[in-house]
């Protein structure tokens, strides 16, 4: 989740990932695993770089995240744990939601709608202002429209 949050990437890009996409500080998203066709270079902590390649793997598996699992158990996972902590797990509450919270933090760091949809790889500004919570930014939805229309 720490990967989801920090790299804004859908769990499908990320579960596709290789060791190789690894560098010192950065995790490069393959441009076939995206929606924009583009390589994404993430810039996350050293702390996550080593935790990512300290994962036990058998030795001739690289994959990035070398789980037994599908996406879809993985989401049935991320959802029993919502549940018993009390929190929401519906469709829109699990890697999604995550996501979001990634985008929101970029904009109210950056003041910049244009710097989340970057973050999450919105060819459309319009989606981005879907994902960012304006309870959590200085600046309002209809400013970012605005601004966007020129």
């Amino acid at each position: 989740m720490q990967t989801v949050y920090y790299t804004g990437a859908r769990i499908t890009g990320l579960l596709a990932c290789r060791l190789m996409h690894l560098s010192d500080c950065y995790l490069y998203l393959p441009a076939e695993d995206s929606k924009t066709d583009e390589e994404k270079p993430c810039q996350v902590p050293v702390w996550l770089i080593d935790r990512l390649r300290a994962l036990y793997r058998k030795p001739e598996d690289d994959r990035l995240f070398p789980l037994p699992f599908t996406v879809p158990t993985l989401r049935g996972h991320l959802k029993r744990v919502l549940t018993a902590a009390g929190l929401p797990a519906g469709r829109r509450d699990l890697f999604h939601k995550i996501r979001k919270t990634s985008g929101t933090a970029v904009a109210k760091a950056s003041g910049s709608l244009a710097a989340a949809q970057q973050h999450l790889g919105h060819k459309d500004p319009a989606t981005t202002l879907a994902y960012v919570d304006p309870t959590q930014t200085e600046t309002d939805k209809l400013k970012w429209l605005t601004d966007l229309r020129g």
